[in-house]
């Protein structure tokens, strides 16, 4: 699982690495409607325990996710800096924000900001070039700049297309084909890839060097959610059972299987608790108003997301496994369920190592009958049994999957002299 020649850098070849991206401040978070919680939190994990780990901070480029004018009102995206962390500092590069000029102005701009930074970079023999999945602006300049200018790419691949595009209409269709077939198959044109699955690197890039990332927890965020929830007591009442998800509202997340499913509960103790935003929040509202069982938060901070987590009896994810695009992704909020301490419900998808099974409770029988079974089957365990399944899993998490130790894998992983 090693690139070539692993042997300790010297100073004269002292890892430099760029890495490019879509990572964007908390605060620009909130301003668009395309960013992604999940993808966001990856990329400032992973360059936390990136920066930990390699001799020099990585030099950060980002493009700040939008719709596309008009469905913004921005046309031009301007450059900006951010912090990433108190070390390593991040650039978001200008593009205009309208059909066809986005593609081409991001790629350009990235370009042209890496290929400054691969010049004065180039007396360095050890320089890697990170990228954020193989959107085509950006796998496009990442692959032709250190063509030119030398430096060895990477691809980081937590995403790909399966479900996002639809391909129709003549101009917006088009466009899709054309990303699809640059994503699926500029892969192999990396000199390695550190994918959330290695179903990823069999299927689009047999042979090549390849390290599975699935995920991270940031241990000091686990650290104050912990010192809140011991000031914070749960004002439900203890006989009550608290089924609870977090994530994105959508069918590819299984929210509707999870409303059916609490719906075969009669149980009046029994309590859903949803938080998140999506195409299906209509069908969650109207859930709401037919059973007051029903709770719906809308979108809060991660760490009050992790706090309730922490208080509730069980937590779902309820992801159906027959989709292709499971074969590709991990679910990020199984690492944030695990690290609650609480027991968690998964489907049994492809993307989830087997090493995480014995600290999982596993929906085979992905029907609401069946999930409705399984949450009854969890609930009606002891408490002690409980607590001790999800410590277990906790434990497991924050010593094996922690960003700072997922960063010496990857410092491990792409250095060479």
């Amino acid at each position: 699982m090693t690139m070539v020649k692993d042997l300790k850098p010297t100073v004269d070849s002292a890892l430099r690495v760029a890495f490019v991206g879509s990572v964007i401040s908390e605060e620009l978070c909130h301003q668009s409607s395309a960013w992604c919680a999940a993808g966001n939190k990856y990329q400032i994990g992973f360059l936390r325990g990136l920066e930990a780990a390699i001799p020099q901070p990585p030099y950060v480029i980002s493009t700040q996710p939008m719709p596309m004018y008009p469905r913004s009102h921005v046309i031009f995206s301007r450059a900006a800096a951010f912090r990433v962390s108190d070390l390593t500092n991040a650039t978001l590069v200008p593009f205009l924000n309208v059909p066809i000029l986005k593609q081409t102005t991001m790629l350009l701009s990235v370009f042209m900001h890496l290929a400054v930074w691969l010049w004065r970079t180039r007396k360095s023999n050890n320089r890697v070039v990170l990228v954020f999945n193989v959107f085509s602006p950006l796998s496009l300049s990442v692959l032709g700049a250190t063509a030119l200018f030398g430096g060895t790419p990477v691809a980081i691949i937590a995403d790909l297309p399966h479900d996002e595009y639809d391909f129709k209409g003549i101009g917006h269709g088009l466009l899709e084909l054309i990303d699809f077939f640059v994503q699926t198959h500029s892969i192999s044109r990396f000199a390695a890839i550190i994918p959330l699955t290695h179903q990823i690197a069999e299927d689009f890039a047999p042979g090549l060097p390849s390290l599975v990332i699935e995920g991270g927890v940031e241990t000091d965020i686990v650290e104050k959610v912990d010192a809140m929830s011991i000031h914070s007591q749960s004002t439900m009442p203890a006989h009550n059972k608290s089924v609870f998800y977090s994530g994105a509202i959508n069918d590819i997340n299984g929210v509707d299987l999870l409303i059916q499913a609490f719906r075969l509960l009669p149980d009046p103790h029994y309590r859903l608790h949803i938080f998140g935003q999506g195409p299906m929040e209509p069908m969650v509202r109207e859930a709401m108003d037919q059973d007051k069982r029903v709770f719906y938060g809308g979108v809060l901070p991660i760490r009050e997301i992790m706090r309730r987590q922490a208080q509730a009896t069980v937590l779902v994810n309820p992801r159906p496994s027959y989709r292709r695009i499971t074969r590709y992704t991990f679910p990020s909020k199984v690492l944030e369920y695990m690290v609650s301490g609480r027991p968690t419900i998964t489907t049994v998808l492809p993307g989830i190592p087997e090493e995480y099974y014995p600290y999982l409770y596993l929906l085979r029988d992905e029907t609401p009958e069946g999930l409705a079974q399984l949450i009854e089957d969890v609930c009606s365990e002891s408490a002690t049994k409980l607590e001790q399944r999800g410590q277990q899993a906790r434990d497991f998490v924050l010593q094996n999957k922690n960003w700072g130790c997922q960063g010496k894998r990857i410092y491990e992983f792409i250095r060479k002299p």
